[in-house]
């Protein structure tokens, strides 16, 4: 999983979804690991931006996060 070097902010869902969709991410298993962002540490972990009914995905704090979960199995 590889960064896009070309990211300058948040994204949104969909936008995730277009760049790293072949690495596995569905727009479904982004929105649940969203959904349950205070269990899975996501929510902590300030991938996530919520601006009103808005979420946007910061991808460097997203992938951080994702490395945390592999090494904390």
């Amino acid at each position: 999983m590889e960064l896009n070097s070309s990211s300058t902010g948040p994204v949104t869902i969909r936008a995730f979804i277009e760049r790293h969709g072949g690495e596995g991410w569905t727009e479904p298993s982004v929105r649940w690991a969203i959904f349950k962002g205070a269990e899975n540490g996501l929510d902590a972990s300030g991938a996530i931006v919520r601006v009103g009914r808005r979420i946007r995905i910061d991808e460097q704090a997203f992938f951080s996060w994702l490395r945390e979960q592999s090494t904390a199995a």
